[in-house]
């Protein structure tokens, strides 16, 4: 039988035999840190809509957020789509994704805006403008991240191309 902790004497696709990396290293920490421990003795075809309901009680009861308890059923259902796929179970169990709040935004205040960009031109003068930017336009990480400073910003006319 399959269990989330168990490996395969001969993989089921031969590409993954030609794989030289312990899969330890390969398990991502969600797996490593939770799955394996709370459902890893179970065979794969043993694993239910109980099983996984009774692993997100028990993740809830610990702190963890809900939408961190989505990310690890995600997780879940990719681990047992595979194993479908591969022939090792029959069904994938129905997973239900648990309602999780939006997350609410804490803006800075003027003020709290006025002293991260003091302390930023202090101490990481060469941030100060990216800082600057972010603050006065709201952008998001990724949105800041994808910045062509020479195409997309525009200092002297006071433009920005997002």
């Amino acid at each position: 039988m399959w269990s989330l902790g168990s490996a395969p004497a001969k993989p089921p696709r031969p590409d993954l035999a030609k794989s030289t990396a312990n899969s330890a290293d390969l398990t991502p920490p969600a797996a490593r840190c939770h799955l394996l421990p709370a459902l890893g003795k179970y065979p794969l075809d043993q694993i239910d809509e109980r099983k996984i309901d009774a692993y997100a009680v028990q993740k809830l009861a610990t702190g963890l957020a809900p939408q961190t308890v989505n990310l690890h059923f995600t997780l879940i259902k990719r681990i047992l789509r595979v194993a479908r796929k591969w022939g090792l179970i029959a069904n994938v169990p129905e997973i239900n994704m648990l309602k999780a709040r939006e997350p609410g935004f804490d803006f800075l205040t003027f003020e709290e805006s006025e002293q991260f960009l003091s302390a930023a031109a202090e101490h990481l003068p060469e941030w100060h403008p990216y800082m600057l930017v972010a603050v006065c336009t709201g952008l998001r990480g990724g949105e800041m991240i994808a910045l062509r400073w020479r195409e997309d910003i525009d200092l002297d006319r006071g433009r920005l191309r997002v």
